[in-house]
């Protein structure tokens, strides 16, 4: 994956050179624009084995004409600065040894997709970015995500976001995470890449969003049409073999009634489809079916617009569902919580089983995690439909067994499999976090001083430390360019805030360092502020989530964190207090006619909110009788 930064590349030619086969590949990349991306993949290389491993080397120059400006970047980081209109090369090796047993990976059964929420948004609307990566193989697939999403801005520009992150699948499983949501605020395309990163194999997705303009002219009618809603049913406890139907609800925000057609994609594969109008400014219900089949799927529903026999695709919404085979009657289902724990920790284990058959049944019953130990029952159980004695299962005839039960210590990732008679009817994986990261060990925030910001702003700036220790024997690196403050939440108007640029970048092993948020806040409400004038400060609660882009050792991750503290408000050692020139308004709205500022020395504060109305409002009077 090639991306021009700052400037437009023209020229772009790949050359691959493999040391391990003694073979090559090239290929054509012609011109990027600036903020563009452009991927090139080899044809594959076929290498004789000896032994029990294989050590893949080799190396790729790109060759490329930089445009006037900044030189641009690889996905590896800054290409060679380059003078402009002449032709450069830059040249990557690459080495990786590989081990040849039965935990290998085939990168032809590993499957990475980028899901947006919508296709086609109007400015203003949310976008939430997943990614599905699905692991065909016999065994478990660990690597390292990126995703990059450009922003369309009011200028014309684009502002790209980047997201990675550490992902583990287990064997013939798929597993769907939220990566982000966009809020496009400008008209626009969207683009939107991302790689999946395994050994020395990777899988990539591309697509984009387009974004419209929220208005629009006489002869361009605004509106929307999406999916409001996608429900299942049965939205849980589905068995191989029920009939499963999915209720969209599709919202029409047009002036005019809109032609729709729906389509269900269960694995990528179209099941069913639906169509009909949509009335003006109003919802419409379509049903469409699946008949559902044992194992874990991915469901998507896409909506399109009809005009004339022309379809256009406007939104669409994916999930993920889990379907119980059965076996003698008998379905399972498993769920664990947490399912990303530290090492050492418990988790808990929800069992669900259900008894199809007009008798009794008693079965062996057993979660087994991937090392094949059996990690549960160890104890009996008696609930209302069912017991457990000695490993075995009772459970009634047309009845269901819902337990509880505590699994652990788990000490390192792993599949929890629930068996009966011997059978695998449901799994849920477990990964583990160990000391691999950074760990906060303190937060605390300054004080956020109000000063007068025009005649009826109050204004203040505070700045919070959080504290991390480096637990690793390496040294950690905060890559400040990749980190961001996500949110902000404090009882004032607010902005979200920024990493601070004195935030440590460099923590060296079994040491600490500090990474500071400032974020700005401000009010014009009296009555708020007539709270803190009694002592002078006012304590306020404040929750901050962030992330952080670090690279230990050789491993790049982004952690997100979430902390919480007190910030307290002060005034200066000058309390400027605005009141309203009309006492009625006051009382009754809040909202100021007139302003008048009142200058009074700290040590001259009302011990009171109720005093400090009085010499407002007395001060006021004054005012009046002299008008």
């Amino acid at each position: 994956m090639v991306e021009a930064e700052k400037n437009a590349v023209s020229d772009v030619e790949v050359n691959l050179t493999d040391d391990t086969t003694d073979e090559s590949d090239s290929g054509n990349l012609g011109l990027i624009y600036e903020g563009s991306f452009a991927s090139w993949r080899s044809h594959e290389f076929t290498a004789s084995v000896s032994g029990d491993t294989i050590t893949i080397h080799g190396s790729v120059s790109i060759t490329y004409t930089p445009n006037c400006g900044d030189s641009p970047t690889s996905t590896h980081g800054k290409i060679t600065p380059a003078t402009c209109n002449e032709p450069h090369t830059i040249t990557r090796s690459y080495s990786k040894t590989v081990e040849l047993d039965d935990t290998s990976i085939d990168p032809s059964k590993v499957h990475f997709t980028i899901q947006p929420s919508k296709t086609h948004v109007t400015a203003g609307k949310s976008v939430d970015f997943n990614i599905t990566i699905t692991n065909d193989n016999n065994n478990e697939l660990s690597g390292y995500y990126s995703v990059k999403i450009s922003i369309p801005q009011p200028n014309g520009d684009y502002e790209w976001a980047s997201y990675n992150d550490h992902v583990s699948v287990p064997a013939h499983k798929a597993k769907t995470l939220h990566v982000t949501t966009i809020t496009y605020g400008s008209p626009g395309t969207s683009e939107y890449y991302g790689t999946f990163d395994f050994g020395v194999s990777s899988a990539s997705d591309s697509g984009e969003v387009i974004v419209s303009s929220s208005g629009g002219g006489n002869d361009q009618p605004s509106g929307d049409l999406e999916i409001e809603s996608v429900q299942l049913n049965p939205n849980s406890n589905i068995k191989d073999g029920d009939s499963v139907s999915f209720n969209v609800v599709v919202n029409n925000s047009y002036s005019s009634s809109k032609q729709v057609e729906l389509e269900l994609f269960i694995d990528g594969k179209e099941v069913d489809s639906a169509s009909g109008s949509v009335g003006a400014g109003s919802e419409g219900s379509f049903m469409l079916h699946w008949l559902a089949q044992a194992g874990e799927h991915s469901y998507t529903v896409k909506l399109y617009s009809v005009n004339k026999g022309q379809k256009s695709e406007e939104d669409e919404e994916s999930g993920s569902v889990s379907v119980s085979q059965v076996v003698d009657g008998l379905s399972a289902w498993l769920e664990v919580e947490p399912n990303a724990v530290k090492a050492g920790d418990n988790v808990t284990a929800f069992i669900t089983v259900e008894n199809l058959k007009d008798y009794k049944q008693t079965w062996p019953i057993q979660i087994v995690d991937s090392a094949g130990n059996v990690r549960w029952p160890h104890k009996s159980y008696q609930g209302l439909n069912y017991s457990i004695s000695d490993g075995q299962l009772t459970i009634y005839a047309h009845k269901t067994a819902r337990i509880m039960a505590t699994i652990g210590p788990i000490t390192q990732n792993t599949t929890l499999t629930l068996k009966i008679g011997g059978t695998p009817m449901a799994w849920a994986y477990v990964e583990v976090r160990s000391a691999s990261g950074l760990e906060m060990d303190s937060v605390s925030c300054g004080d956020l001083f109000l000063q007068v910001d025009g005649t009826l702003d109050y204004k203040g700036t505070a700045t919070c430390r959080v504290g991390f220790r480096n637990p690793t024997q390496n040294t950690a690196s905060i890559d400040l360019s990749k980190s961001d403050v996500i949110s902000v939440d404090f009882p004032m108007d607010h902005s979200n805030g920024a990493i601070d640029g004195k935030s440590s970048t460099i923590i060296y092993p079994k040491s600490t360092g500090n990474i500071y948020i400032k974020f700005t806040a401000w009010t014009t409400d009296f009555t708020a502020f007539a709270r803190y004038w009694v002592y002078g400060y006012y304590s306020m609660p404040v929750t901050i989530k962030f992330r952080l882009g670090t690279l230990i050792g050789n491993d790049f991750t982004t952690q997100t964190y979430t902390v919480s503290s007190y910030v307290t408000v002060k005034t200066s050692s000058t309390v400027y207090v605005v009141v309203p020139a009309d006492v009625a308004s006051f009382v009754a709205s809040g909202e100021a006619l007139k302003g008048v500022i009142i200058a009074a020395e700290a040590g001259k504060r009302a011990k009171t909110a109720w005093e400090i109305f009085k010499i407002a409002q007395g001060f006021i009077r004054g005012i009046l009788k002299k008008w």
